[in-house]
């Protein structure tokens, strides 16, 4: 019994170390796409304008694909999701 909830224990650390790295990650995120977004309103190169669209919508995909894992098969907490940026 007392492996088991040290067990638990561990699992708990990992999760909230993942937690801890998935929102700073997704802050990092939002902070480029705020960035992108501000350059798409006063860059008038067309060339320029395509990458910018191109990164902001790779950067919208992220959320969705991370909020993936949360609801994966073998979760047993399905109330987490992943923040939107």
């Amino acid at each position: 019994m007392e492996e088991r909830l040290l067990q638990a224990e561990k699992l708990r650390a990992v999760g909230e170390m993942a937690g801890g790295v998935a929102h700073d990650f997704n802050n990092a995120l939002a902070i480029i796409l705020g960035n992108t977004q501000l350059l798409l309103e006063s860059v008038q190169d067309e060339e320029l304008l395509k990458l910018l669209k191109a990164i902001e919508g790779r950067l919208r995909r992220v959320p969705k694909r991370s909020g993936a894992f949360w609801s994966s098969p073998g979760r047993t907490d399905t109330k987490r999701s992943a923040r939107s940026i």
